[in-house]
């Protein structure tokens, strides 16, 4: 893709990025309660797939961005045995990733991050589960194209942690290891092995 999306489609980004924000917001202040290495230190988005075992995703990126993907969906596959993603399914397709062009500085963003019905109203009745069990990852050209391959691995991980149901942890190389840092910090720190790490996938298997 080399357009925004649509009007409508902004909007819900708009809304979303509003919504991200304030969580930020919350998490930094929260931050200094969160020990460092705290093993339960993820944070929950209150939205996630109904059939974990059966997340569809279908890719609509350049070629540059085949591999990154691939390697981001296998990583999050092989961390944990509460769900699986499959690539390029034929069936009901969950998960889009998608690339496009915008003058917005973020590398990556999950429009829908807080779309579902526990998110807005979290009290019962309620359904924790995305609106149409469907979310989108759309990764920015603009700002990614020029990083390195595990660099773009990383984003797309991230992108793909707040599908399955994860927010933004707190920033900083002495807070918890985990890919759902908001910024360079997941290859600044020196972490090693493959994201997701082990917080990511603690909150992950909390979800699901």
């Amino acid at each position: 893709m080399s357009s925004e999306p649509s009007l409508a489609t902004t909007r819900i980004t708009q809304r979303a990025r509003f919504a991200a924000t304030s969580v930020a917001s919350l998490m930094a202040a929260a931050a200094f309660l969160l020990p460092a290495g705290d093993a339960s230190a993820y944070v929950k988005t209150g939205c996630r797939y109904q059939y974990e075992n059966d997340i569809d995703l279908q890719e609509s990126v350049g070629n540059n961005y085949d591999t990154p993907v691939d390697n981001a969906v296998t990583d999050w596959n092989q961390s944990t045995n509460q769900m699986h993603i499959q690539k390029n399914a034929d069936g009901n397709i969950n998960l889009v990733v998608t690339d496009f062009t915008t003058n917005e500085d973020y590398w990556a963003i999950v429009p829908k991050t807080f779309d579902c019905p526990y998110a807005a109203n979290p009290n019962p009745p309620h359904s924790p589960y995305h609106s149409n069990e469907s979310m989108a990852v759309w990764l920015n050209k603009r700002t990614m194209d020029d990083l390195a391959s595990y660099k773009q691995r990383l984003i797309i991980t991230h992108e793909i942690g707040h599908a399955l149901g994860l927010a933004h942890m707190p920033v900083g190389c002495n807070q918890t290891k985990a890919v759902m840092q908001q910024t360079e910090t997941k290859w600044q720190c020196g972490w090693s092995g493959n994201a997701p790490w082990a917080d990511d996938v603690n909150g992950v298997e909390a979800v699901y």
